[in-house]
């Protein structure tokens, strides 16, 4: 076995993450560990994870991808790999006492159920209108205004297929959802349904000039439909070469080559984001 590096130098940023199941992930392990040794150190650690949960929501209900905050975009209200939707389905675990969770204090359970219910009112009032029509959701919104937000340099503001699923499957386990849930999970189905792809799929192929060794082309399958991550961008760039269909794909999501990241599409120009009347900073947001 190889030792461990002598240094144990602390991490620079005192912070944690939510991004790409961190953080929920661990918290299910204890919690799994706990059920089946009884050992308090378990129970302990997971607790500590809850209380990080709830101290990271902002006050409209969003969780940004790091707490304590940092000067980034992982400020957003993060829908991105499900990160805010897996702390919702851990935390609404713990409201209803699911196992194997169900040994978390009443005082914690009451705590963690009004962060559900502000966490679906802020994903509600954050899903993406054309017009009067809603549709989907960003990857990330502004934790402000609740609108589409970049993060990384291949982010972009835009309504993502991959988030909405994720909200959609999220909102679909509420066990008595009001007329507004009902509302918002059917506009989002038939947006997913508007904008599937058939007749394609994503290849990737050996490209030594290119960026990673590969190229991300676009070619014909009689197979389908697929999803794009991104199909609705507010800006997306592209790379077309004269008589082929070769697109430069931002982020190319999931494990599936049928997935297409950014695939062109009809970029509405109305694009807004509904606005909660309620929304309102939370205490450890910073300017």
């Amino acid at each position: 076995m190889t030792a461990p590096p002598a240094d144990r130098t602390p991490p620079a940023r005192p912070d944690a993450t939510i991004d790409n199941g961190a953080t929920v992930t661990e918290m299910r392990y204890l919690a799994s560990v706990y059920a089946a040794t009884r050992d308090d150190r378990f129970r302990s650690s997971f607790l500590a994870g809850v209380d990080f949960l709830l101290a990271a929501q902002y006050a409209n209900g969003g969780w940004p991808q790091y707490f304590p905050l940092r000067a980034d975009y992982s400020r957003r209200i993060t829908l991105n790999d499900e990160a805010m939707t897996g702390v919702l389905q851990i935390l609404d675990d713990v409201a209803r006492a699911r196992p194997p969770v169900a040994f978390v204090d009443a005082s914690r359970r009451g705590r963690t159920a009004d962060a559900v219910a502000r966490g679906v009112r802020v994903m509600l009032a954050a899903q993406i209108r054309e017009g009067q029509t809603l549709t989907g959701w960003c990857q990330q919104h502004d934790e402000t205004t609740l609108a589409p937000a970049a993060g990384r340099a291949y982010e972009h503001p835009s309504i993502a297929s991959r988030e909405t699923v994720s909200v959609v499957r999220f909102l679909m386990q509420i066990e008595q959802p009001d007329a507004a849930v009902m509302a918002s999970i059917d506009a989002a189905v038939a947006w997913l349904q508007r904008v599937q792809l058939r007749g394609i799929r994503v290849d990737r192929r050996p490209d030594p000039s290119a960026a990673g060794g590969y190229d991300v082309v676009v070619a014909d399958d009689p197979a389908g439909p697929c999803a794009r991550r991104n199909p609705c961008p507010l800006v997306l760039r592209e790379r077309a070469q004269p008589g082929t269909r070769r697109r430069t794909a931002p982020f190319l999501g999931g494990s599936c080559s049928r997935w297409p990241a950014c695939y062109r599409s009809p970029t509405p120009t109305n694009i807004t984001a509904t606005r909660s009347s309620s929304t309102v900073p939370c205490s450890h947001m910073k300017t």
